[in-house]
């Protein structure tokens, strides 16, 4: 579903269920079996008619309702088909060899799948979905990048910049995918890796109220601009606690701090303990969060990464994470709730490679082209900014998509404190 500009979807190749399909291939089945007997029943009625002298337009209509049994019968061996590429598909995706994923069906739909699945057509059909989910999210920025080139070429540094940008564009994907470290796997793990970092903290004893939505996540992330980490406790009417944590992108202009290219490396290409994962997990537990605590998490860029992988370690409760602009995505955590939000025209948010491509009820992948139109800012990644996601985080909290309902139920849950207060934290490495 598209809400304006704002694309909602469960993320993967598919976007609907083959179990649903299967169940709307039965009913037609039923109607086909109940139109074709109708026929013989009519021309049983006709010469009724005869023997008692009456006359019954009997050809026409027997001719109409064999067409329509006809048309009933098409529309199911289509609708059949679509079934089978979509399952193929799935298997593909899972590594589940498709006679193992048809076990739990009815003995004559599993030996049916030992003739179907071989169909060279069939498999045919299922590199085209997977090729048109490919293309779907790796063109818009492919775009983007052969007009940023256009832009450059008009501006008077002639067409090798347009050939340059435009093939760096295409490259771009393909290289994500080459180095494969976009989607990690859920409840990996990161490496670990010695820091010595050092937490400041601020606390706001003020009351504030609580979150009213995405967007308002998005203002409370750029309100407390010089705290990397800001966690909220919620004091909820039946004395015990639960949190909203924030975690901020990169860092570039401030050296020393943890949120730096170097915790991109360990986080994106190693796989290991950042600093400022290392930082963020301290400032949770120091904000006296527990294991058991229910969790919030909002994160952006860099943030989004040390989000994902708290989220799959399992030492917090994750209800949901929603992340702006992150480079990675995890293969989906069962009962954590993960709202990738992403700009088609952002690179940083390319770097997942387009994201998991299996279905999933734990994943919503919320996604915009920012700018449309290209002009000298783009190369300043201004689709990459809070500025620009808090944009996108406005469109959903006016988004109709139920498939945002789930997101929403949790944000409403926390509407029940008594009471909510922050602390804010900032970190340091002196090894660096």
């Amino acid at each position: 579903m598209a809400e304006g500009d704002l694309d909602i979807s469960t993320g993967g190749v598919l976007a609907v269920d083959s179990e649903q399909l299967r169940d709307v291939h039965d009913q037609l089945i039923r109607v086909r079996d109940g139109i074709e007997i109708v026929p013989g029943r009519l021309q049983n009625a006709s010469g009724l008619a005869g023997d008692v002298g009456r006359e019954f337009a009997e050809p026409t209509l027997v001719l109409r309702m064999r067409e329509l049994s006809d048309e009933v019968a098409q529309t199911c061996a289509s609708l059949m088909a679509t079934i089978q590429t979509f399952e193929l598909v799935e298997a593909r995706l899972s590594g589940t060899p498709l006679i193992e994923q048809q076990r739990d069906r009815p003995w004559w739909d599993w030996l049916g799948t030992t003739r179907w699945f071989r169909d060279p057509t069939l498999a045919e059909r299922a590199d085209d979905v997977i090729a048109e989910w490919q293309f779907n999210r790796t063109h818009p920025f492919a775009q983007k990048a052969a007009d940023m080139g256009l832009f450059l070429a008009r501006s008077g540094l002639g067409p090798l910049s347009y050939v340059v940008l435009a093939a760096l564009g295409r490259a771009y994907p393909a290289l994500v995918d080459a180095v494969g470290r976009g989607v990690i796997p859920g409840h990996a793990p990161l490496a670990p890796k010695e820091h010595s970092t050092s937490l400041h903290v601020t606390t706001d004893t003020r009351p504030r109220p609580p979150i009213r939505g995405v967007e308002d996540a998005v203002i409370r992330m750029q309100m407390t601009e010089d705290a990397q980490v800001s966690v909220e406790t919620y004091e909820m009417p039946d004395g015990t606690s639960q949190y909203i944590v924030y975690i901020k992108g990169t860092d570039l202009l401030d050296p020393g701090q943890p949120w730096d290219m170097q915790s991109n490396t360990d986080l994106y290409m190693s796989q290991q303990e950042s600093a400022s994962f290392a930082a963020a997990e301290s400032a949770m537990r120091l904000a006296g969060i527990q294991p058991s605590d229910p969790i919030l998490l909002f994160t952006h860029s860099q943030g989004g990464m040390i989000g994902t992988h708290l989220a799959a370690s399992g030492e917090f409760t994750v209800l949901a994470h929603t992340s702006f602009g992150n480079p990675v995505q995890a293969v989906p955590i069962p009962g954590v709730l993960d709202v990738p939000v992403r700009h088609k025209d952002d690179p940083v948010a390319r770097l997942a490679g387009g994201g998991t491509a299996m279905e999933t009820d734990d994943s919503v992948l919320v996604e915009r082209l920012a700018f449309p139109e290209t002009d000298i800012r783009d190369f300043g990644m201004r689709s990459h900014h809070l500025d620009a996601y808090r944009e996108t985080a406005a469109l959903m909290d006016k988004s109709p998509d139920g498939r945002l309902d789930d997101l929403r139920a949790i944000i409403a849950g926390f509407d029940r404190a008594t009471l909510v207060t922050a602390r804010n934290f900032t970190a340091d490495d002196p090894a660096r």
